[in-house]
């Protein structure tokens, strides 16, 4: 694609990663960010460990956008070892609270807490995990004042969150991102679970209008209190470098190898395209337990030197990697939210997915993207011809997909709705913020 950029905002370009412990631009963002008049707490399991973790990089993120809206993030987090107790990342104040000796602290950040607690061994590890979250979050009240609590998923930070609310005699506000909505609408001990912190919340948020459906099957008489809030992206990280290397040919997917993501059927649409003759090849990024299979599936297709497999990689990395590309597809099912194509948009890519989960919440089909219906390689294949051999139409609807994406998911919008959320919560008068689009 050859296409010269609107300057929507005039984005500037970092001169060193925002990831980094203290950069210049967050200590710009304090200095610049207006009179902190409230303080809230993030009570989460999953927050970075060091400046170069992923781990709730989102959140990271967020908590340095809500100082630009005048509101002091602190954060309570599990121990994991090799990580300090108590630091300051970004200026933002973090708590990391032990649970265990340091080897035997591996109840978060690995993505499968909710496998974990299937065996007898687990549920007491979770149990004590539980147990030393809620009597950190209430000592951290105690220590400090707060205007408010905001729980970052509901399993499991929801119960220790509602003990430092009513410790502290301040609101809750529960915040679910995905996984935690999906285990409530199919799970009775889930519900359980978090049900009074739920019901006590004053506002509970999630990230898509999927999600928000999924939410008031569980709860349906909190759907009064549920609001759709999505997940921030950076567009100081993610935006168009060098337009002159991309590649329109090129499809790439930022994905998990596992059975939700459905990366079967992409490699099946590559084996379609291939036989009609269309050019093209397909890069995937990504890690899981699927990935020997699904590259013998590649090769089984004849799609050898089409197809390539590569490992995660870093989120600079990322961005190379989506300006190298002309295209950008997320094609799982019931998907929480859909990150990566915000990301890929706001490098420039042009968005493919499909209708299901929260996707259809980023691409307007045939306006700032293509959906096709799920587990259909036939529809995924046709909506990628269309995109591979009408290069004008998806160089037009790519640019309406970057702008999209800067209007609705990048850090300033979404903090602005997170900070209405807050004050509103807490009774605040929100001081001259507007309301975005979302």
């Amino acid at each position: 694609m050859s296409v010269l950029w609107p300057r929507i905002n005039d984005i500037k370009r970092p001169a060193a990663p925002i990831v980094s412990i203290e950069t210049p631009k967050s200590a710009i963002a304090f200095e610049n960010a207006q009179v902190s008049d409230m303080k809230i707490l993030f009570v989460t399991h999953n927050y970075p460990r060091n400046k170069d973790d992923f781990s709730g990089v989102f959140l990271r993120f967020l908590a340095r956008r809500l100082a630009e809206e005048g509101i002091h993030v602190s954060v309570l987090a599990p121990h994991d070892m090799g990580a300090p107790e108590s630091e300051k990342m970004d200026g933002i104040s973090i708590k990391r609270f032990c649970y265990g000796p340091p080897d035997q602290e591996t109840f978060a950040y690995r993505g499968d807490m909710h496998r974990q607690i299937l065996s007898l061994a687990g549920l007491i590890k979770f149990r004590r995990f539980a147990r030393s979250f809620r009597a950190a979050a209430v000592r951290m009240v105690k220590d400090q004042s707060f205007d408010l609590i905001a729980a970052h998923w509901a399993l499991p930070s929801s119960r220790a969150a509602l003990a430092a609310a009513k410790a502290a005699n301040v609101p809750l506000v529960v915040h679910s991102h995905g996984t935690d909505v999906r285990l409530l609408s199919q799970t009775f001990a889930a519900r359980r679970f978090a049900a009074s912190a739920l019901k006590h919340a004053s506002a509970w948020t999630v990230v898509s209008s999927y999600l928000k459906g999924l939410a008031a099957e569980a709860f349906p008489k909190l759907a009064g209190k549920t609001r759709v809030a999505p997940l921030p992206s950076d567009p100081d990280l993610f935006w168009p470098e060098d337009i002159g290397r991309r590649n329109p040919g090129l499809i790439v997917s930022v994905t998990r190898f596992v059975p939700q993501k459905r990366v079967e059927y992409l490699i099946d649409a590559g084996a379609i395209l291939k036989e009609r003759g269309v050019k093209f090849k397909i890069e995937l990024y990504g890690s899981g337990p699927l990935e020997e299979e699904l590259k013998q599936r590649a090769r089984d297709k004849d799609l050898a030197g089409i197809v390539s497999f590569y490992g995660p990689v870093t989120q600079e990395e990322l961005r190379a990697i989506y300006n190298r590309a002309g295209i950008i597809v997320l094609n799982s099912i019931k998907e929480g939210f859909g990150l990566t194509l915000v990301e890929g948009a706001l490098c420039g890519c042009l968005p493919i997915g499909v209708r299901s989960g929260g996707i259809p919440d980023i691409i307007e089909h045939e306006t700032s993207g293509f959906l096709a219906e799920p587990d259909d390689a036939e529809s995924l294949a046709n909506v990628l011809q269309t995109a591979l051999e009408s290069p004008e139409r998806s160089e037009a609807l790519s640019q309406i997909a970057r702008q999209s994406a800067l209007e609705r998911f990048a850090g300033a919008a979404v903090a602005r709705r997170y900070a209405e959320i807050y004050r509103n919560a807490a009774g605040k008068q929100s001081p001259s913020f507007h309301n975005s689009k979302l």
